[in-house]
């Protein structure tokens, strides 16, 4: 990692609890697989519709 990753990281985290930083680090993976999620539903539908046709 480098320093600037770091850096940012420490900002990021700076004043907060450890269970803080968990319950943001899972929002955001949570976040992120609700991302993936819609995206593979699109997917789905896009490859049924092709399929019809």
């Amino acid at each position: 990692m480098s320093s600037k990753s770091r850096k940012k990281v420490r900002e990021e985290f700076e004043g907060k609890s450890k269970s803080e930083i968990e319950e943001q680090e899972l929002r955001e993976l949570i976040d992120q697989k609700k991302a993936e999620t819609e995206a593979l539903k699109k997917l789905l539908d896009a490859l049924n519709k092709k399929q019809q046709n």
